[in-house]
């Protein structure tokens, strides 16, 4: 049998956070005893109790019946368990299940307060300021055609919330699903009634279409369902999954497929991505610019798309390559921002890119990364448009758990239309180059707000394009 100290430790270890200003009512532990911190949290958290007298007596072994009662205590006193205790206590209680019968709570019954659906999520605000000097249809729009010169303005404000429930089907695999509700701010209703972009595409919405329409953004979708198959050194995902392209982070590609992943390896690792992208992901029809790349304008389509990447696990040093085709690509310029898939245009062919990408973390502060990629079919007829490339410099350690926590990034990044499909640069995109820079700030535990700037220039005419993004995020 272990020690009270020992069982102690294992209690403390199941996710329960310190309290301030509290006492321990035992006589025999001190204030300077080495343990006093860990009994003084498990104590208020009403994990562990002593014995009649005032006593710990840390160095008496402890029952198993004392042992089934402190993993009934911590499963009760956690509104949250973690995947990892999760499993730690499903072995516990079974270990114990006996025992812990003797507190009228059964197995199944530890099983519905850990749970089996995880639920999470966030509320998030944004605010997007667009300048362009053209008036060709603002910051995404950046190849709409315009009333020639003028300098354009817009502003969009909404606030989406999203629900993530993760559910634990067997003993390898579970299922994802992600919701998400939109609310325009400016209008004051719902996003199903409201047009973001169009009359001219001089509107930042107009990133997802041509010029002179608009693109409506369900009230309420669905965009992400998906199994994940877990097997040590292989991860297997199925459905409408999330897919950024590893190897150049992003660069090329960050969407949902329609399709299958494979992930192999432990240090080094290989991809195979393959399915459909869809036009526009929330299954809204448009007027032929970037969320109808695949297709003329005013309907929703899809397209074949695979991918193949090696790259290196998550480390001090990185390096990957990938190669990604996609099918039934219009390269006609025909109006809108990505207009080379759809709108106006007859030649159509498949697209082949070729990424690369590495990183380097110089500390637990300072970071930089850079990634290449280039397209060797047809390009959109103008130079710049059949490659992409940026590098980026990092600091500080994200932790949206901790007040007060700063990171940032600068970067250059330029992003040809003809090779980086909705790449993950949210404040800049397709058909854009320039100045990207970045901060974040945990304003409190699980409230995050980031600042981020774009200044540069269309790859097609050299136009002025600038764009302030501000975003507010609150966890749960």
């Amino acid at each position: 049998m272990k020690p009270r100290y020992s069982a102690m430790l294992l209690a403390l270890s199941l996710g329960i956070t310190a309290s301030a200003f509290a006492s321990t009512p035992y006589d025999d532990v001190p204030l300077d005893h080495w343990a006093y911190d860990a009994i003084e949290t498990l104590t208020v958290h009403g994990v562990i109790d002593g014995y009649p007298d005032g006593t710990f007596r840390g160095n008496q072994p402890i029952t198993r019946f004392e042992m089934a009662k402190m993993i009934r205590n911590a499963v009760l006193s956690q509104d949250e368990i973690h995947d990892k205790d999760r499993k730690l206590l499903d072995k516990l209680a079974n270990e114990y299940k006996e025992e812990l019968k003797g507190f009228n709570v059964r197995i199944v019954e530890l099983e519905r307060r850990v749970g089996n659906i995880q639920w999470k999520g966030n509320i998030r605000y944004r605010y997007i300021n667009d300048h362009t000097s053209d008036g060709g249809g603002g910051m995404m729009a950046l190849f709409g055609g315009g009333d020639g010169g003028s300098r354009k303005k817009s502003t969009l404000q909404y606030l989406t919330a999203t629900l993530e429930p993760d559910i634990k089907i067997a003993k390898n695999w579970t299922g994802h699903l992600r919701m998400n509700y939109n609310l325009d701010l400016q209008s004051g209703g719902n996003s199903t009634n409201d047009t973001f972009g169009g009359g001219g595409g001089n509107d930042i919405m107009s990133m997802f279409m041509g010029g002179g329409g608009g693109r409506k953004v369900k009230e309420f979708y669905l965009d992400r369902a998906f199994l994940h198959g877990d097997y040590k050194n292989l991860q297997i995902n199925i459905g409408r999954l999330p897919y950024t392209s590893f190897a150049d982070r992003g660069l090329v590609v960050n969407d949902n497929v329609t399709g299958a992943q494979v992930v192999y390896g432990t240090k080094y690792k290989a991809a195979l991505t393959a399915g459909r992208v869809n036009a526009d992901p929330n299954g809204t029809k448009n007027s032929g610019g970037f969320m109808a790349m695949f297709g003329g304008g005013g309907t929703s389509q899809k397209t074949h798309y695979y991918g193949v990447e090696v790259f290196t696990a998550p480390g001090k040093a990185t390096f990957g390559a990938g190669f990604h085709r996609f099918g039934n690509r219009n390269f006609d310029d025909g109006g809108g921002m990505m207009a080379l898939f759809g709108g106006g245009g007859t030649e159509k062919q498949h697209a082949n890119i070729y990424s690369v990408g590495a990183s380097y973390q110089f500390d637990n502060i300072f970071g930089l990364n850079a990634a290449a990629a280039w397209n060797t079919m047809k390009d959109m007829g103008y130079d710049g448009s059949k490659r992409s490339w940026q590098v980026e410099a990092t600091f500080g350690k994200e932790d949206q758990k901790k007040a007060g926590n700063v990171t940032g990034y600068v970067a250059y990044r330029h992003l040809g239309n003809s090779v980086s499909w909705r790449p993950d640069y949210e404040v800049m995109n397709s058909g854009q180059k320039g100045w990207d820079v970045g901060v974040k700030y945990v304003i409190y535990k699980d409230i995050v707000a980031s600042l981020r700037y774009f200044r540069g220039k269309s790859i097609k005419d050299n136009t002025d394009e600038n764009t302030l993004f501000g975003e507010v995020y609150c966890y749960f």
